[in-house]
């Protein structure tokens, strides 16, 4: 990500912190924020066919990326294994951002590689 998105982004994104087993947010819930981890160990589990599909993520991986092109709800549950610190954007800011700055939605994507964006993007989530 280029510095001049990364200073873009710097004064909407806040700070929090989440004790171990709690969940910043559950699969179906409104798409409403955007995580990235700073520190600690989150479970991504998400409920399809055929059972549960896991994923771990850590410092600098990003959850909560419905918000980014899967829609209005979140597509998975995250759960801190671990106390976290996460940098968390909300979807309203993220919007207003993505309208003055086209490249952000490539710069975000590629922070999550390989996760399931669609080839365009398309905010949805109508907050």
């Amino acid at each position: 990500m280029s510095w001049e998105l990364l200073a873009t982004l710097a004064p909407v994104l806040r700070r929090e912190t989440a004790a171990s087993g709690t969940t910043p947010y559950q699969q179906g819930e409104p798409a409403v924020r955007f995580y990235l981890i700073e520190k600690g160990r989150v479970q991504r589990l998400r409920a399809a066919e055929g059972g549960t599909q896991t994923e771990e993520l850590g410092p600098g991986d990003t959850c909560g990326d419905a918000v980014l092109w899967a829609g209005p709800t979140f597509r998975a549950t995250a759960r801190a294994e671990t106390p976290l610190a996460l940098w968390v954007l909300d979807a309203g800011e993220l919007d207003t951002l993505r309208e003055g700055h086209p490249a952000l939605d490539a710069a975000l994507r590629a922070c999550r590689p390989g996760s399931e964006a669609p080839a365009e993007v398309k905010p949805e989530h109508g907050v």
